[in-house]
């Protein structure tokens, strides 16, 4: 299968899962802690971690935002899930020359992946992206001082629920064959 047709697959079946499953979940709903919900893992940032590192940088921008404002239509969000997904397109690529120099001219057609970068590495990647996307979303969510405690669990708790899927998603989705030696 080429690789055009993969990651249109991957775009559709991430946003579905994100849209029609997460959102919905009854886990979500129940899962609050003084107002915040605890649920709430932001999958559809898989997409954008998992293009080809090698990836023209305005096809990863455009994606992106494509991406975010797939979701900013379904969450009625008014373009934060749009921007925070332009941020991480712009950290993306500075995330994984710093840190993987050496692997990513090995991975130019690749997608980075467990199995590919290491545990250590990916864990790095996929945590600094998400970080940065849950930082920026609730902070621009909860636009007020007065929330800040509960933004920052709201922030840690998204953080740590997306890393968790995405690390699923890596052992029961992506290909074992192709490991980095």
């Amino acid at each position: 299968m080429s690789p055009l047709v993969k990651n249109i697959i991957r775009f559709g079946l991430i946003l579905a899962v994100q849209i029609f499953l997460i959102n919905n979940i009854g886990l979500a709903r129940i899962s609050h802690f003084k107002g915040v919900t605890l649920f709430a893992p932001f999958i559809y940032v898989l997409f954008i971690l998992m293009l080809p590192v090698g990836i023209n940088k305005n096809l990863t921008v455009v994606l992106s935002f494509i991406t975010g404002l797939v979701m900013d239509t379904f969450c009625n969000t008014g373009g934060l899930h749009a921007s925070a997904c332009l941020l991480i397109a712009l950290v993306r690529p500075v995330v994984l020359n710093r840190f993987f120099q050496n692997t990513t001219k090995d991975l130019i057609r690749t997608t980075p992946s467990i199995y590919k970068l290491g545990l250590r590495n990916f864990l790095i990647y996929v945590l600094i992206c998400v970080f940065v996307h849950s930082f920026y979303f609730h902070i621009l969510e909860a636009w007020s001082f007065r929330k800040l405690p509960i933004t920052f669990l709201q922030i840690l708790a998204t953080t740590i629920t997306t890393i968790l899927v995405v690390f699923i998603s890596q052992i029961f989705f992506v290909e074992k064959k192709k490991k980095r030696r």
